[in-house]
């Protein structure tokens, strides 16, 4: 039976690691790696944030701009068995967010094995489900090497576990809201799920010409009042990421009452605390939620997207 693309990434790890857990062994090679940067470069981590373009070259990797590279994109070749070019994008900003993320997760790609079928996977039109677990193990590392788990789990207790620290923790660590959520939903000492909700109003799908993004639409202030009159306004949930030990699978693209904590977040464009009551899985859960909109990242909308960190109660 013929091994698959993952499967054979976390054997090659196992067999050069001494047979740990694949999680394990991507900690230990990213915290050795923020380790030789210290003393190799002699750069100081404290206080972050860490430097992608700085790990890079530890790995034997070059960082290069070229023009056919999507625009916050990243593309990882290996050019010898340990010499590897990372390709982004020369209409990125290097301080981008999404971009150091990227060279983040490129950069870890380099700890796995056999390095040309994993680009050969990567250069695909449509990805596997295999190479999408390897994504995702890298994605992993990636949050080691920006956010290690030790100096990560000293700021949280020093602000306190709340997403509504996020300004804070992204003004550390230099990576965006989403990621420093994603990071405490792995680290959280409680089951929690992160979730992205987005205003979506049926009435205004065929007539608005107004900003899309996705699915989203932003409604005229007059529209508004008519919706909140009517009713009619709702949210809906278009992406969760749970805690590991998080029991239920929230509900995707269900839709929200109106005049609930998510509609006062995003009508007055700033982080609220409260309890939120759904149905999931056929019963009824109660949470609290910490929720915060995106006015920011999204100026021109009257309703923004929104992130609200759940925990059960």
């Amino acid at each position: 039976m013929k091994t698959n693309l993952a499967e054979l990434v976390i054997e090659n790890l196992k067999k050069d690691h001494g047979g740990e857990q694949p999680e394990t062994i991507i900690k230990k090679l990213c915290t050795d790696l923020l380790g030789q940067a210290e003393i190799k470069l002699k750069v100081s981590w404290n206080p972050p944030p860490y430097d992608p373009y700085l790990l890079a070259p530890l790995r034997n990797t070059l960082t290069i701009e070229k023009d056919d590279i999507k625009k916050g994109m990243t593309l990882l070749e290996p050019i010898t068995e340990n010499n590897f070019n990372i390709y982004y994008s020369s209409k990125s900003e290097k301080g981008n967010h999404h971009l150091r993320f990227n060279i983040a997760l490129e950069i870890v790609k380099t700890f796995f094995k056999p390095a040309k079928s994993i680009f050969e996977e990567s250069m695909r039109k449509t990805k596997s489900d295999t190479y999408k677990k390897v994504e995702k193990l890298a994605e992993f590392g990636a949050y080691e090497l920006l956010m290690p788990d030790e100096p990560f789990q000293k700021e949280i207790k020093k602000l306190g576990f709340t997403p509504l620290v996020c300004d804070e923790l992204v003004e550390i660590f230099d990576v965006s809201k989403l990621m420093i959520l994603k990071r405490m939903a792995y680290l959280a000492p409680y089951p929690c799920s992160v979730v992205i909700i987005e205003y979506d109003n049926p009435q205004f799908k065929e007539n608005s010409l107004n900003t899309k993004f996705g699915n989203h639409f932003s409604p005229s202030v007059e529209d508004l009042v008519k919706a909140k009159a009517s009713k009619t306004d709702r949210y809906r949930v278009v992406m969760s990421i749970n805690s590991p030990g998080f029991p239920y699978k929230i509900p995707l693209n269900k839709s929200m009452p109106p005049d609930t904590i998510f509609y006062h977040a995003a009508m007055f464009k700033k982080s609220l605390s409260g309890s939120h009551l759904m149905k999931i899985e056929n019963r009824r859960v109660r949470f609290e939620v910490d929720v915060m909109s995106l006015p920011k990242s999204y100026p021109e909308e009257i309703y923004p997207p929104l992130l609200a960190f759940f925990k059960i109660i």
